[in-house]
């Protein structure tokens, strides 16, 4: 298996599943908040009878949205449109449920999305950030033989404290892959103000990745190292860097 390919799989944090929600749905109202890449941002969506909203940051521009149409979550939503400024948002739910799809419209963008369910106490904190993987063989005599690289959009949904997702877009890539996007999850643990573990299942293993909180910012940054024939080592590194909104 390819080396790069190897150690950033590992350190993508995440057993990939489908986007989840709380199974009980509030009949009055709903609010959900999430992240998006296409480019990056994050959104919070209010449904309510004659009175839903939603606010969309994409690029660092916010756009507002109001909508007045009645709503009956007992029959469910079905294709409710907020539009502003040639941007939009299409929003769909089954009768009785709180897992909805979203449809984002964006000039020259295609959006992907990860979806939470806010309650009041039930909060979700939204992060912006990037990833970068690398890895380099080095022959005996300390000549590069290989590198690779993959750097991607990174942005990360954290529920109560207890959850998380990401989701992650190539944007640059040696090896393939560009504008490919994946979703990943799985539990979160914060320790004291400093350090978080992130925890996931992979090929039925459970991992735990520790990284560092500083204010706003969660960040880490892992090398390994390893020995091959004939005196090559090869250098692997990851890095992510997410900053909350």
């Amino acid at each position: 298996m390819n080396k790069l390919l190897y150690i950033f799989t590992l350190f993508l944090l995440l057993l990939s599943c489908d986007k989840e929600t709380n199974e009980d749905i509030n009949e009055s109202s709903i609010e959900y908040s999430g992240v998006l890449v296409g480019s990056t941002g994050f959104y919070n969506i209010y449904l309510e009878s004659g009175n839903s909203s939603a606010t969309v940051v994409f690029d660092s521009i916010t756009y507002n949205f109001t909508n007045t149409d009645i709503i009956d979550f007992s029959v469910g939503i079905n294709n409710l449109v907020f539009a502003n400024n040639g941007v939009s948002l299409t929003v769909s739910l089954p009768a009785g449920s709180s897992q909805p799809s979203f449809s984002f419209s964006i000039p020259n963008h295609t959006i992907e999305y990860t979806v939470f369910i806010v309650e009041p106490n039930i909060t979700v904190n939204n992060y912006l950030g990037t990833s970068s993987s690398t890895s380099t063989t080095l022959d005996s005599n300390h000549n590069v033989i290989s590198e690779s690289y993959i750097s991607s959009t990174y942005n990360l949904s954290i529920q109560n404290n207890n959850n998380f997702q990401i989701i992650e877009k190539i944007t640059s890539s040696n090896n393939g892959g560009v504008g490919q996007t994946t979703t990943y999850s799985g539990g979160v643990n914060f320790i004291g103000t400093n350090i978080v573990e992130f925890t996931f299942i992979q090929n039925g293993q459970s991992n735990t990745i520790t990284a560092n909180v500083n204010g706003n910012i969660i960040s880490n940054s892992i090398t390994e190292t390893f020995n091959g024939d004939f005196g090559q080592t090869t250098e692997n590194n990851f890095s992510f860097n997410f900053t909350l909104q």
